[in-house]
């Protein structure tokens, strides 16, 4: 029987107490920026989240034209310094759009006090945009409070559940916070919904999340746990 073993991390523990540092990502305000290819961005990502499904393929593919956008553009921490410039992203954008799928209506509408009824059910992606996008309005075009009541709040927040869909729902979240993106913003959302599953229990259920017995911040002891 084939068996897997993560290798032995032992030798390469840091001290106790030593983390390991991240440098914070930087954010590129599309939004704001005046530069053409920020315009162009800004004006790329609208045109996909008006024109193509975020979901497509018999509902079991991703649209991941705003991830090869964002990284097309935000190849280093310095802003456009070796990025795409406007043709090449038009290119990308028109190359990636061949085998995207325009908009269908879903069942129904979702409403504020039944938007949780529809979890999980990827054929309620374009009600699932158009209530979110309602609720923008509603928090004053505020897309980070937007995240806030969303992602966050209640019994069962979305936020326990973004590794569904292969982690799309994150990943989509993870570059509307680099580019400063309601629209990617709205999507990410979106899909957190379509791909709603059970995985949210070892989270949201207490049994699931006890405290570790050898508690520690050395990710090297943790991966040969």
């Amino acid at each position: 029987m084939f068996q897997f073993h993560l290798p032995n991390f032992s030798a390469w523990s840091l001290p106790t107490g030593t983390a390991i540092k991240l440098p914070k990502a930087a954010v590129h305000d599309i939004e704001e920026r005046p530069e053409k290819r920020a315009r162009t961005l800004k004006h790329l990502l609208k045109a996909n989240h008006i024109n193509h499904s975020v979901i497509y393929n018999e509902l079991r593919f991703h649209n991941h034209t705003p991830h090869i956008l964002g990284s097309a553009v935000c190849v280093s921490n310095t802003m456009y310094i070796y990025g795409a410039d406007s043709d090449e992203l038009n290119h990308i954008y028109d190359a990636e759009s061949r085998h995207l799928e325009p908009w269908r209506d879903s069942p129904g509408e979702i409403a504020k006090h039944d938007w949780r009824d529809n979890l999980g059910k990827r054929e309620y992606q374009r009600a699932y945009i158009d209530f979110f996008e309602d609720q923008l309005v509603q928090h004053g075009y505020d897309w980070q409070a937007l995240l806030n009541e969303f992602l966050l709040q209640g019994k069962e927040p979305l936020i326990n559940n973004l590794i569904s869909g292969l982690g799309h729902p994150l990943i989509h979240l993870g570059y509307a916070q680099e580019l400063s993106s309601r629209t990617v913003a709205i999507e990410s959302l979106a899909l957190a919904a379509c791909f709603y599953n059970d995985w949210h229990v070892y989270l949201d259920d207490p049994k699931y999340t006890k405290p570790a017995p050898n508690p520690t911040d050395s990710l090297f002891t943790i991966l040969d746990r």
